[in-house]
């Protein structure tokens, strides 16, 4: 069975199809692989259509490190709420995987 186009996001994230499971991996073009919020979104509209495969799915991350993390800059710029709001969104993309 085959899923749903995914959207392309070549700057935030590739996901291919392997035989046995599918394999995402963060792609940042300076290969920190920042969570921004956009990111996050994408993250989380791509992982809804993965998992209809029911295949495993392997994450991965730059070739240094997997990610520097939340995006500060972007943080720095919310209040306090906005920034709880934030947070919370990064924890139910990954939860949901």
């Amino acid at each position: 069975m085959s899923r749903p186009a995914l959207p392309i996001v070549p700057t935030q994230f590739q996901i291919s199809d392997v035989d046995s499971y599918s394999d995402l991996r963060l792609t940042s073009e300076d290969g920190t692989n920042r969570l921004s919020l956009d990111l996050i979104r994408n993250l989380a509209d791509a992982l809804l259509t993965i998992r209809a495969d029911a295949k495993p799915l392997v994450i991965r991350g730059g070739e240094t490190f997997f990610s520097a993390g939340a995006d500060l800059s972007e943080i720095q710029k919310l209040n306090a709420s906005s920034a709880f709001a934030f947070a919370k969104a990064g924890q139910r993309t990954l939860v949901r995987t």
